[in-house]
């Protein structure tokens, strides 16, 4: 029988942090699972971008590649512009296929955000 005050010690939080090591946790069977928290606004750089890939979608007819953002925003890298883009991903404002080209689209909630709709 799984002792379910121990199940709440092996939950971790967003940041992959746990006070109870895996190897505890696994040992009882349980799995450890993240918790559900509500990511924090996105900054207004990141909003930015997120509009300049609206309107690069709505001007061009199809989304942009990493360095097409790095040349709209003069970014140093392509580097930066895979940063940014994570960061959106991880906050459910746009997705992408990694490792393939012209796959970024904005979500339902990255088109509400940015005045967009659903």
């Amino acid at each position: 029988m799984l002792d379910h005050s121990r199940m709440l010690d092996c939950v971790i939080d967003r940041y992959g942090r746990s006070q109870t090591p895996r190897s505890e946790c696994a040992k009882e069977g349980i799995s450890m699972t993240a918790t559900e928290t509500e990511s924090p606004p996105p900054t207004a750089r990141q909003l930015e971008i997120l509009r300049w890939v609206a309107g690069f979608i709505s001007d061009k007819g199809f989304p942009p590649t990493r360095r097409d953002i790095c040349r709209g925003f003069e970014f140093a890298s392509p580097n930066a512009a895979q940063i940014y883009m994570t960061q959106l991903k991880r906050r459910g404002l746009v997705t992408y296929t990694e490792r393939a080209s012209r796959t970024l689209r904005l979500t339902p909630a990255g088109m509400e955000l940015i005045g967009g709709g659903a």
